[in-house]
């Protein structure tokens, strides 16, 4: 049967909610934790999408063995990616605040509750009408949200971002060339792209536990495209 657009931007607002509001916990958790440990918390979504699902199904049991089993190896390979970095994580704990952890796990539960969803409203929509509309409205969102801080200048937010500006103002011709290439990079790829993709995959069957599985593959493409493009060990 073809698909409807009906529904789109209530699911778009949903979907891009999450994103946004998962963005900006990990944004200001990144302020308060190192990056090493933002990065190990962040791949829980392995374990905590598997366990939500679970739970909607009615208990540990509805998936698949194989599908925990799959689930426990992606994380240990995560875990043995990160090498010194997730024992450092875990051995500094009590040398930073919990608050910045908390931000991040915040983040990976709604990640994880986003990739949920979407398998849940994908199907019934077109993945080229999806991803566009969910991206406008985290556009909407992230620019109401500079508003707000650029128009109250007692938050602490509002002198950073005016000093942005001026910076970006002082850029030469050259410097804003490359960044506005690198901007339509990751817009159209990076961002773009990967929406599209996304919902097109999970609306095309792919369970959330699996989609999952397969996002925990992003440090080996991470770790290809350090060593091809810039030279890293």
């Amino acid at each position: 049967p073809a698909r409807t657009p009906r529904g789109t931007w209530p699911a778009a607002f949903e979907l891009g909610g999450y994103l946004f509001v998962a963005n900006m916990l990990q944004i200001v958790g990144l302020s308060r934790v190192p990056t090493n440990r933002a990065a190990f918390l962040v791949q829980t979504t392995t374990l905590l999408v598997p366990l939500i699902d679970a739970a909607q199904r009615g208990g540990l049991g509805r998936l698949p063995a194989r599908t925990w089993i799959a689930c426990l190896l992606a994380f240990g390979g995560v875990v043995t990616m990160s090498g010194g970095s997730a024992a450092a994580a875990v051995g500094s704990r009590a040398a930073l605040p919990a608050a910045g952890e908390a931000l991040i796990l915040g983040a990976a539960l709604i990640y994880s509750w986003h990739v949920i969803r979407l398998s849940a409203l994908a199907p019934a929509l077109e993945p080229l009408r999806l991803a566009p509309c969910k991206a406008a409205c985290e556009l909407l969102l992230a620019v109401t949200l500079i508003s707000v801080l650029l128009l109250a200048p007692a938050l602490p937010s509002a002198p950073e971002l005016r000093a942005f500006g001026a910076e970006l103002a002082a850029l030469s011709a050259h410097d804003r060339a490359l960044l506005a290439g690198a901007a339509a990079w990751l817009g159209a790829v990076t961002t773009g792209y990967t929406m599209w993709a996304q919902s097109y995959g999970q609306g095309g069957g792919v369970s959330a536990p699996v989609a999952s599985l397969i996002y925990t593959s992003q440090p080996l493409w991470s770790a290809a495209f350090a060593f091809a493009l810039l030279g890293e060990g």
